[in-house]
């Protein structure tokens, strides 16, 4: 499937932590959830360049301590722990110098930065530091008990560039003083808030791998790993509608519902979902299953209400103490000006139950 327009793709970063998860295969949850994101069409994969800066070090030291047990026991010998855990930060242990591993652990390090690109589509190289960056971390790091490392790689995906400020992405991460430290409770949510607006920024949705949470409250815990691939390919679709939503909250109108039977090939009806509809618009239609996206080709308007018949009056307000005021049709055409019905494959793409429908950003564009 193509790539769909911006506005229908959601960014989402990982923390350095979740990039050694999936090097490892450390959590097999967390690795199937990743990666059926990153073939989802609808999703950036992202990370800050500082996590690649901090994903090497801790990489450097893990692949140097295996190398480490790997000679040690190699030569039948027996490893002094202490010793292992004392001289670490200076990857100088008696039974092995860093000198003598540092190819083969070059190498394997090497090989995981590339795999985090060509295996799961993790892209670094559009997230970079800049001067801007240094105030709003400041006022993070001295204001809240988040470290520098989790401010800069947050706020770098945020504020991936000068010029550039992320209105929504998401963040995962299994960093429990990470999490707390923005999401513990209402003063942290209050405070990080009052930073986030002070500083032109947009708040990240972050989320804890151990607590993942849908609108409906439905929970997935992607450490545990005897969830099916079945819960968890719904729940990865549900998740990226709930953010494709939110992030067009101004732009979602409601679900697609059956049209009468005599009409079908002529109306598209719709349940309202929001709180008021406008006149003349685009449109696009999602589909609940997430296999396709259809833009209309003209803009809609005359729409219909059965308690009003033809809507004259626009925004549409629904009358919450009448029945059917949410349920909305609209006559849809190939060719308006000929009266030309739509081809029945294009109908079937914006007439389908339960499909999502929002108004096209370029709707106004002047």
């Amino acid at each position: 499937m193509e790539k769909p327009a911006d506005y229908l793709r959601i960014k989402v970063a990982l923390d350095t932590q979740i990039l050694a998860y999936l090097v490892d295969n450390t959590y097999p949850s967390i690795t199937k959830f990743i990666k059926k994101l990153s073939e989802s069409p609808y999703v950036d994969l992202v990370c800050s360049r500082f996590a690649i800066y901090e994903f090497i070090g801790i990489r450097k030291l893990e692949h140097y301590l295996r190398c480490l047990v790997e000679h040690t026991t190699k030569n039948n010998g027996n490893l002094n722990l202490s010793s292992a855990i004392k001289y670490k930060s200076e990857f100088d242990a008696n039974e092995l110098k860093y000198f003598e591993a540092y190819e083969k652990v070059k190498e394997k390090v090497e090989k995981e930065l590339v795999s985090i690109y060509d295996d799961f589509g993790v892209e670094y190289e559009k997230v970079n530091i800049h001067n801007n960056l240094w105030k709003p971390h400041q006022d993070l790091v001295l204001s809240t008990k988040i470290s520098k490392e989790d401010s800069l790689l947050m706020l770098s995906c945020i504020f991936p560039d000068v010029l550039q400020r992320e209105k929504h992405i998401v963040l995962l991460t299994n960093d429990n003083q990470f999490h707390q430290s923005l999401c513990g409770g209402e003063k942290e949510i209050e405070l990080s808030n009052k930073i986030f607006t002070e500083n032109s920024l947009e708040r990240p949705h972050l989320y804890h791998l151990k607590k993942i949470k849908l609108g409906n409250d439905e929970t997935i815990n992607l450490t545990e790993n005897d969830i099916t691939d079945e819960r968890l390919e719904t729940f990865t679709k549900k998740f990226i509608f709930e953010h494709i939503k939110e992030k067009n909250k101004n732009y979602y109108l409601g679900k697609i519902v059956s049209c009468p039977t005599p009409l079908r090939g002529k109306l598209m009806c719709f349940e309202l979902q929001t709180d008021k509809l406008v006149d003349n618009i685009y449109i696009t239609v999602l589909s609940d299953d997430l296999n396709g996206v259809y833009n209309y080709n003209n803009k809609l308007k005359n729409f219909w209400n059965v308690n009003v018949n033809q809507i004259d009056k626009y925004p549409y307000i629904p009358d919450e103490t009448k029945e059917n005021s949410r349920n909305i049709s609209v006559k849809v055409y190939k060719n308006e000006e000929e009266d030309v019905d739509l081809d029945t494959e294009d109908y079937n793409k914006i007439s389908k139950v339960g499909s999502f429908v929002f108004i096209h950003p370029d709707s106004f564009i002047i």
